[in-house]
């Protein structure tokens, strides 16, 4: 797991500034205290040499310094620093200008002062303090040049070198205090900058790298990605963008938890990284959802190659704790420049191509072309002309009868969405629910269907037609959400709709998708009331020992293998094992497509149990479908009346 970033690196402006006075504060008591040592040292000197005046010049300083120093605790530094400062350049004026002039030993004094007024005072001052200095050891030299004021010239002796040794003293333990106080600054900026950088590299890999595999993540791949097309541009060489999703890892996840999950992306990214080596890089995108960048091919060819490779690669099973563990994986290629010259194009183009592999079934390599990317306008304008028609109401649901062909009887009907488009007419469901499934608009879509048909269901009750069910086909995508079945029972609750009359149709493929969400809506919904049948049967997957288990209601065979049952051997071989095998676990049969009344004669023969088709009627309006079950009552009477 990555750290958070050290908070304490934020830059404010006021800490700044204190710390600076705190600083300055420091170094001053430091100069006060090694002043005040030093005037009192002075002061002992001269009156054990009898220069009681000198002693007294010197102890008025030292009580104006202690007042000052108080001020200074006060944190008045400015006036504090400023009367340090012109204490002692006024004592060493004094003294130069009494004795020995420029070559009084007091001279050594002017430098300690300096370096004082340096590092405590304002700029203005230290200016000041050092042009006042400057002009008063040319005005020393002029009078004594000129004979107008002579310096006594005392001769080298003990008293001297005390006096110089203790201006060097001072000199030596401020410069000591102020280097070791810059030393433990710099070793202090020193620290701040390592944790600064290392913050800054904690937020880089919290920015370019994913939390998970450790891999690069979509941002730093469209850096790179600019790079290569920028090399490409001069070199003429090209990048491929691969697009790679994990088939069938979702069930993975929910079968076995998340933690093998990770596990399992882990040693995925591991891998693709160490198969695509220095080809190119690899990136996680999120999810199962990985991005590959090659930049060293001779043709289009070698990238199809090479992602053949890489789907061998991750078809080979991993072995996770006592699981071995294996998918497939689709890819979608796109190239630049041919294709696109940024990032973000390429990468919508390489998503179209993952698209059209997941299409073709699984497990494929999709290289853009043309034709997809005009498809890929096309879906995306209907889909957008599907948005509206959502908003505007203008989806409708249509009801085909289903029969009970025993009894010659409507049971009731499946709803079917329909879209009349305003300028290409009819668009096939077909077309329209796999892009709401895609875009996310099938929760809105689906909950708009099994709101109208349980509304038109209650209402057919109310009519008097009280056995009468409705039969709604469900997206996956519905299942899976975790609070499905709540929003069914209080669909069925609004309406005073009896769970027994809704018939959900879920197809085979769901079943492969054993997730927690889809199993705890079967179960919910069974032990509610509400049936449940799989649709298309004998089209895809059949796993008929699930199907017992979920006790389902019904299987509805699908239509290429009803249309020819009356020709068709096969057909008809396939049709009646079906047949004897719903018959065992007691689940009732559904015929769709029956457009003959041969047909008919036949699933009749074979025991099915209900079907529905053109024989009958097409899906109709649901104003169409009350006319037709009202006529088709009033039939019923004159046909009884007439017995």
């Amino acid at each position: 797991m990555l750290s958070k970033v050290n908070p304490s690196i934020d830059i404010d402006i006021d800490n700044i500034e204190d710390f600076g006075k705190s600083y300055r504060k420091e170094k001053a008591l430091q100069v006060f205290i090694v002043s005040e040592v030093a005037l009192f040292l002075a002061i002992i000197i001269q009156l054990f040499n009898g220069s009681f005046e000198l002693a007294g010049i010197l102890s008025a300083v030292l009580l104006i310094l202690a007042g000052a120093y108080w001020k200074l605790k006060d944190n008045h530094i400015n006036v504090a620093t400023t009367v340090l400062i012109l204490c002692h350049t006024i004592l060493a004026t004094y003294l130069m200008w009494r004795y020995g002039g420029i070559r009084d030993e007091v001279m050594f004094a002017f430098p300690m002062i300096l370096i004082f007024a340096t590092v405590l005072a304002s700029t203005k001052l230290v200016t000041g303090i050092f042009l006042f200095i400057v002009g008063l050891i040319f005005a020393n030299a002029y009078v004594n040049v000129n004979e107008i004021y002579l310096n006594y010239d005392s001769s080298i002796n003990l008293e001297s070198a005390t006096i110089i040794n203790l201006l060097l003293l001072v000199i030596f333990i401020s410069t000591f205090i102020g280097a070791q106080g810059i030393k433990k600054l710099i070793s202090d900026l020193v620290d701040q900058n390592e944790e600064l950088n290392k913050s800054k590299r904690e937020v880089q890999k919290l920015v370019y790298q994913d939390a998970l595999t450790g891999l690069p993540n979509r941002v730093m791949a469209r850096k790179i990605f600019d790079q290569y097309v920028e090399t490409g541009n001069k070199n003429g060489s090209k990048t491929a963008l691969l697009f790679i999703d994990l088939d069938d890892f979702k069930s993975i996840n929910d079968s076995l938890g998340h933690q093998i999950g990770d596990e399992f992306l882990i040693l995925i990214a591991r891998r693709i990284a160490g198969m695509i080596g220095g080809y190119g890089s690899v990136y996680r995108l999120g999810g199962d959802e990985f991005l590959v960048l090659l930049n060293d091919f001779s043709n289009n060819d070698d990238v199809i190659n090479q992602s053949e490779r890489l789907g061998e690669l991750l078809n080979q099973a991993l072995k996770i704790k006592n699981y071995e563990l294996s998918v497939s994986c689709s890819i979608g290629i796109a190239i630049a420049p041919d294709h696109a010259a940024d990032f973000d194009t390429a990468l919508k183009y390489a998503d179209i191509a993952l698209y059209q592999a997941k299409k073709l079934g699984r497990n494929r390599i999709s290289l853009i072309d043309d034709e997809m990317i005009v498809d890929a306008q096309e879906d995306f304008s209907l889909l957008e002309d599907l948005r509206k028609a959502i908003k505007a109401d203008a989806l409708e649901l249509y009801y085909q009868p289903k029969i009970d062909i025993q009894q010659n009887q409507i049971i009731g009907a499946e709803a079917l969405l329909r879209w009349q488009h305003q300028e290409k007419g009819f668009i096939s469901p077909e077309v329209f629910i796999p892009l709401a499934e895609k875009s996310g608009l099938i929760n809105r879509l689906g909950h708009f269907v099994l709101e109208t048909s349980i509304k038109h269901c209650a209402k057919w009750h109310e009519m008097g037609f009280i056995d009468y069910s409705v039969s709604v086909n469900v997206s996956p995508i519905q299942f899976y959400s975790p609070d499905f079945s709540n929003q069914v029972m209080l669909l069925l609750n609004r309406y005073r709709l009896l769970p027994e009359f809704l018939e959900l149709e879920i197809t085979e493929n769901v079943l492969i998708e054993q997730s927690e969400a889809l199993t705890r809506n079967i179960q919910s919904l069974k032990r509610s009331g509400v049936k449940l049948s799989i649709d298309d049967f004998g089209k895809g997957y059949s796993n008929l020992a699930y199907i017992k288990r979920l006790n389902v209601h019904a299987i509805k065979i699908d239509r290429e293998y009803i249309m020819d049952l009356d020709k068709s051997e096969d057909d008809l071989a396939i049709v009646k094992a079906i047949t004897d095998i719903a018959k065992r676990l007691n689940i009732k049969l559904v015929a769709e497509g029956v457009e003959s009344q041969s047909v008919l004669d036949t699933l009749v023969s074979l025991n099915c149990d209900y079907a529905q088709g053109y024989h009958w009627s097409p899906a109709i309006k649901h104003d169409d479908f009350v006319r037709h079950i009202m006529a088709k009552r009033q039939e019923n009477i004159v046909a009884a009346s007439e017995k």
